[in-house]
């Protein structure tokens, strides 16, 4: 199963060149990131509405709600001899973007990242056949930092692959939606802008990823390839390994504040401080590349809805995967039905129809006083509780209308999805060394 955390920074093309990059060990960085529909983004279009924009977050949501409960597509590293092994993928129509610098000299990248992936990749010349994207192919041979794996690097052995010896390590990702990405696995020096306010560049050498020579199907032409943060041990994060001590976190501004970033840190910027601060164990037995928690119970206001069909002693709880790149919630339709039934029945506010029908409930909102009617909703995790705000809970879509932003999972026992709505303005870190999520109230804009 895959899951993600997904962003973009706007960095001009010749700030990678103003300053030279030093070698990282034991930094903190943080990188400027911008959800799609950000003023600030190469998809924003300004004809659109609120209400548009709402619309095509839902249907994306969905979709990736869809592919993270069912089968994972196989990711195949393939041979002449067809020898493959199989890890899980996720389509990568993702909310945010995020840029880096690839090679020597440096070539700005803009790409998704992906919580659920395990592999960096970026489209490369010469492709065979290749989806198109409005900016430059990778070039390898123009870069003197780029080096081709072999079969015996810790990269390819490491996800237990085989391949002929004078192709070097090649590998081919096939994802449940028909797209695809095909290259050679290799490794190349990558660089961030450090977010210091002094044009500071920070770099790391030999980071593997895959160098895409053939790649296709709905892939968008503005994003360059994939990063994957998962806890697999050929992601970005995985890679970077002590130089930021294992630790990464973001902050999510709302849409509506179209002019401001969110971030996305590293290192010691990770580091989630503060009053209020929240560290939940995360599940290890749930798959070896996702960010679970475990779910025990949810708060209406002062009532309690039962979180599991029939509990039992062996297994209490709920698993609930923690992923940005979704923007819903989503739960189990019966935990979903008590959670409307106990709003419905506090709330007095106009009630208003969605007519797309993808909202169940709906009130008219005539300002903030009504959004103050709107009981928390408490996630109680093991480790601690997640207090929601309406800000949180309620999605608008039009006319002053808001919607309750936790819908059912389509199927009865389906895998619960804590999205990126309920997330917005907090500080949530993740410490792969500590196995933790952290949590913290937080106005994301001014972090």
């Amino acid at each position: 199963m895959a899951s993600s955390v997904i962003l973009f920074l706007v960095v001009a093309w010749w700030s990678f060149l103003d300053s030279f990059p030093c070698t990282a060990e034991g930094v903190g960085f943080s990188i400027s990131l911008f959800h799609r529909d950000s003023s600030l983004s190469p998809f924003y279009n300004a004809s659109e509405g609120p209400s548009a924009r709402t619309r095509k977050a839902v249907r994306r949501s969905n979709a990736r709600a869809d592919y993270l409960r069912s089968t994972a597509a196989a990711v195949t590293l393939a041979s002449d001899d067809d020898v493959s092994i199989s890890s899980k993928l996720i389509p990568v129509e993702q909310e945010y973007f995020m840029a880096f610098s690839l090679g020597t000299p440096p070539v700005q990248i803009l790409a998704f990242p992906d919580t659920g992936s395990d592999l960096v990749w970026t489209q490369c010349k010469p492709c065979k056949k290749c989806y198109h994207q409005d900016s430059p192919l990778f070039d390898p041979k123009k870069s003197s930092s780029y080096r081709p794996l072999t079969c015996s690097s810790d990269a390819c052995i490491e996800i237990e692959g085989t391949c002929a010896p004078k192709k070097g390590c090649r590998y081919s990702y096939d994802y449940e939606d028909d797209s695809y990405t095909k290259g050679v696995l290799a490794s190349e020096t990558f660089t961030f802008d450090s977010g210091d306010g002094e044009n500071k560049k920070v770099s790391f050498p030999n980071i593997a990823f895959g160098c895409a020579h053939q790649s296709g199907g709905l892939f968008n032409r503005r994003g360059a390839g994939l990063v994957g943060l998962s806890r697999g041990t050929n992601s970005l994060v995985q890679q970077l390994g002590p130089a930021i001590d294992g630790r990464f976190s973001y902050c999510l501004v709302p849409p509506s504040q179209k002019d401001s970033s969110s971030h996305l840190n590293f290192g010691d910027t990770a580091v989630v401080s503060g009053p209020g601060v929240v560290d939940l164990p995360m599940l290890s037995d749930h798959g070896p590349y996702d960010y679970y928690l475990s779910l025990e119970e949810i708060i209406v206001g002062d009532a309690k809805v039962p979180v599991r069909r029939t509990p039992s002693p062996e297994d209490p709880n709920v698993v609930i995967l923690v992923d940005s790149g979704t923007t819903l919630t989503y739960l189990r339709p019966s935990v979903v039905d008590q959670i409307k039934t106990l709003i419905a029945g506090r709330v007095h506010l106009t009630r208003m129809k969605d007519p797309d029908r993808e909202f169940e409930l709906c009130y008219l909102f005539r300002g903030s006083a009504d959004e103050a009617v709107i009981p928390d909703i408490v996630f109680g995790f093991k480790g601690g509780s997640w207090t929601l705000k309406a800000s949180n809970t309620f999605v608008p879509i039009e006319n002053g209308a808001k919607c309750l932003g936790i819908l059912s999972s389509q199927e009865v026992d389906g895998d619960a999805i804590f999205g990126s709505w309920a997330q917005q303005n907090f500080h949530v870190g993740y410490d792969l060394k500590r196995s933790t999520i952290s949590f913290a109230p937080a106005d994301c804009s001014k972090l």
